[in-house]
């Protein structure tokens, strides 16, 4: 069973436990299934993209009622929309909501002790995931219609959501929502609250929000050597989004400016990144006898655009690949993949899109042959179905001798466990 199933099934389980009571409701959520299940039938047939997914299922439920929202939340008929539909809850009555997801963190109070002593992925830690997300879910829709309320009642010291089951172990990604519609409608006071959060796992997730939510033209230096210059900037999460997701931002808008800015001597704060190497008696090999005459040397290391590049290409394609076209030497760094601390949205379709409009055959040929067997190739193409598997190599549009190797060579499974 993968993860992913389990981590439905406990929440189905979890659902059971707060099920209604009510059987007059059984026809509308009878409905309700059906709206669901056809939906998700038509989206199947138009193989659509999860990212897609998200947001059809947002658009279907936004359709629904409060007494339709709550009765789908509390039944174990919709594993697979449960967040969607918390969220349209939490839109609709926040305060109901937010109650339902903190009383489940209570009922389920075993669960969060046994999480902590067992290994990740345990079924009490994937129960425990399941209920912060959904709390999580909840927040967000709150947010759409009141980010300083639902921002306020997760900071309160003394609040129920700070101090729940609910919120502890998934809240430092509540804020991502909130702040993403916070930047939208009051950059000045996102900025503030962001400067004044201590905890570094939050703060990263304020600054994802925020560089969803800023609104165009920004002052893009004055606002990037303000974080910087705040305390704990350098810590892992919130330095992953500014070289990420917020650096991408101004990239999008002004990418000559910004890529000086990212060279200059001021840039260096998340251009450089000093890395820690132990130079031992044999010149660090770890199979040396000894390492009694070695020493721990720090180094710096240029950090690479690729990263906000893979941003700017989720949001703006076209303008981040007219981009790419002049600075191909980050095409394969682009490929490799993103940040886990800071994920984009981008698609292997996306990617094969930005190698056939920026690369020339003999450029997007010679890459893909140093590919195959390793990883950066799993990143473009998927070995589930051999029809869907030609079809991406078309989207490459390469020759047919060489999309014939390609092929071949990526059904045999060659992936090199020591590739780069």
């Amino acid at each position: 069973m993968s993860k992913i199933t389990l981590l439905i099934s406990v929440f189905l389980i979890f659902l059971v436990q707060h099920a209604p009571g009510d059987d007059s409701s059984l026809r509308s959520l009878k409905d309700l299934e059906n709206i669901a299940n056809e939906s998700e039938t038509q989206w199947q047939d138009a193989k659509i993209q999860w990212g897609d997914l998200v947001a059809l299922r947002k658009k279907v439920v936004e359709e629904w009622s409060l007494h339709e929202v709550e009765v789908a939340a509390k039944n174990i008929r919709f594993p697979d929309w449960r967040e969607v539909i918390l969220e349209r809850w939490g839109f609709l009555e926040a305060k109901s909501a937010v109650a339902y997801c903190l009383q489940a963190g209570i009922d389920n109070k075993p669960a969060y002790e046994a999480a902590s002593r067992e290994l990740e992925g345990g079924i009490n830690g994937l129960r425990v995931q399941a209920i912060g997300l959904a709390l999580n879910s909840a927040l967000a829709g709150w947010s759409r219609k009141d980010p300083h309320a639902a921002w306020k009642a997760v900071v309160t010291p003394d609040g129920e959501i700070w101090n729940s089951y609910a919120f502890d172990g998934y809240g430092y990604l509540a804020p991502i929502e909130i702040f993403e519609h916070l930047a939208r409608i009051d950059r000045d006071y996102a900025l503030d609250e962001l400067k004044r959060m201590p905890d570094g796992q939050f703060r990263g997730s304020m600054m994802k929000g925020i560089s969803r939510g800023l609104p165009k033209k920004q002052d893009w230096k004055t606002l990037f050597t303000g974080i910087i210059e705040a305390p704990g900037s350098d810590h892992r999460d919130v330095m992953a989004v500014l070289r990420g997701s917020l650096f991408a931002r101004w990239m999008e808008e002004d990418a000559e400016a910004a890529v000086k800015w990212f060279q200059s001597a001021e840039g260096k704060a998340i251009s450089v990144e000093v890395r820690e190497e132990f130079v031992g008696a044999s010149g660090g090999d770890p199979f040396a006898e000894s390492y009694d005459e070695g020493k721990l040397i720090k180094k710096p290391a240029r950090i690479s655009l690729a990263k906000a590049v893979r941003h700017w290409l989720s949001r703006d394609r076209d303008g981040a690949i007219e981009w790419l076209k002049n600075h191909q030497e980050l095409v394969p760094e682009v490929i490799k993949g993103g940040s886990w601390l800071d994920p984009d949205d981008l698609h292997p379709k996306d990617l094969r899109f930005m190698l056939a409009k920026c690369l020339g055959d003999i450029e997007r040929e010679k890459l893909l042959r140093s590919l195959i067997g390793k990883e950066g190739l799993e990143n473009l193409l998927s070995r589930e179905n051999q029809e869907e598997l030609k079809k991406e190599i078309e989207e490459l549009q390469l020759r047919y001798r060489f999309a014939k190797e390609l092929f071949e060579s990526h059904l045999r499974d060659e992936a090199d466990p020591f590739g780069e």
